[in-house]
């Protein structure tokens, strides 16, 4: 079997290429826009390909001879849409027989209500610009497999961990700084995948018959935020009361934050070179006005920095829902190959490969 990657220098992409290459016997055509992206997954020595995600005619000369494509790019909300189209199109026609599509739970938002599954309709306008350009990819997707012949397979995972996670370099990093926190003791829901069980169940959307079908998938074992710190806690020797407890965010954002955010809007970022330069200077003025820092008290005795929470982050610890896995269980069979505490060890091992400092013999 032939299988096209786009997104293969990825986190997700680059884990496929290994344990695909390294643990089966398909052959693996990663499609990359440059050359430079290349260096991690070069030593494969695969016969690689060069294309724009949004370039059609450079995507189908990628796409020739190829069975499956897996799509897990990444990118801006505007390049997620804008791939679409094209990479649908040019599947069609090179004759691709099936697309994998990696979408997030995300369309779901952060905290989801209560008996969310894959039947669940997605709310109409979502908070974040990320969730809604998932949203609009899938349903894009979907519209064009009504009308197309190249069948599709959509996965919902939520957080992916394990080796090279951004996740879990962060929480290091975090624990490394004194800058961890979590929301209300960690108690609220965590909805996660470890990366080889994402991979284990995209190859069985490769092949199951469940064309057009979309699925939840994530690690079957309930935790909450304070159970994932825990491992990586532990093995860094410290206590749970190194992390910082914070408060949820109120749903109304502060007025920085809906500066900030209509600041970095596609608008405002679209008009800007137009604005003339004396609005331009005063706007400049009120960024700054927002951003100095306050006196200190000369008289107090210092204080560490307290971690400030990150709004979409406070949302997402304060989920009571556990995603459910069912359907995927049914109709792809999906079991996972490791449990989160054999994931957890597998990731400490990683860490302290890569001289994170870390206690392998403390998980």
């Amino acid at each position: 079997m032939k299988i096209a990657i786009i997104g293969a220098t990825g986190f997700v992409g680059n884990r496929l290429i290994e344990m695909f290459h390294l643990e089966r016997s398909y052959t693996l055509v990663p499609i990359v826009r440059n050359i430079t992206s290349l260096a991690r997954i070069a030593r494969f020595n695969l016969n690689h390909k060069l294309a724009e995600g949004t370039d059609e005619d450079a995507l189908t000369q990628a796409l020739e001879g190829c069975d499956i494509l897996i799509h897990s790019a990444f990118g801006n909300p505007d390049t997620i849409r804008a791939m679409v189209k094209p990479t649908y199109r040019a599947a069609q026609r090179a004759g691709v027989k099936r697309i994998v599509y990696l979408s997030s739970a995300a369309v779901h938002g952060q905290s989801p209500a209560l008996g969310t599954d894959e039947t669940t309709p997605l709310p109409q306008k979502q908070k974040w610009e990320y969730n809604q350009a998932k949203a609009d990819a899938e349903k894009e997707f979907q519209r064009l497999r009504r009308s197309g012949d190249v069948e599709l397979v959509m996965l919902r995972p939520s957080i992916i961990y394990g080796p090279r996670s951004s996740w879990i370099t962060s929480l290091i990093h975090q624990l490394k700084t004194d800058t961890a926190y979590w929301i209300e003791e960690g108690q609220g829901i965590l909805n996660a995948i470890y990366v080889d069980n994402l991979v284990h169940a995209i190859e069985l959307a490769m092949t199951k018959p469940v064309d057009k079908e979309v699925f939840l998938i994530n690690d079957p074992e309930p935790q909450t935020w304070a159970a994932f710190y825990q491992p990586f806690t532990n093995a860094m020797g410290l206590e749970t009361s190194a992390i910082h407890n914070c408060q949820p965010h109120k749903e109304s954002p502060k007025f920085t934050d809906r500066f900030e955010r209509l600041r970095t809007s596609r608008f405002i970022q679209a008009t800007a070179p137009y604005l003339p330069q004396v609005l331009k200077r005063v706007l400049k003025g009120i960024i700054q006005a927002l951003h100095k820092p306050t006196t200190p008290d000369l008289w107090s005795p210092p204080q560490l920095p307290r971690p400030t929470p990150n709004i979409e982050i406070s949302i997402l610890q304060q989920c009571h829902w556990k995603y459910p896995n069912k359907k995927a269980e049914e109709l792809l069979g999906y079991q996972p190959l490791y449990s989160f505490e054999e994931a957890c060890a597998k990731t400490i091992a990683w860490l302290s490969f890569c001289q994170f400092p870390v206690d392998e013999n403390k998980l």
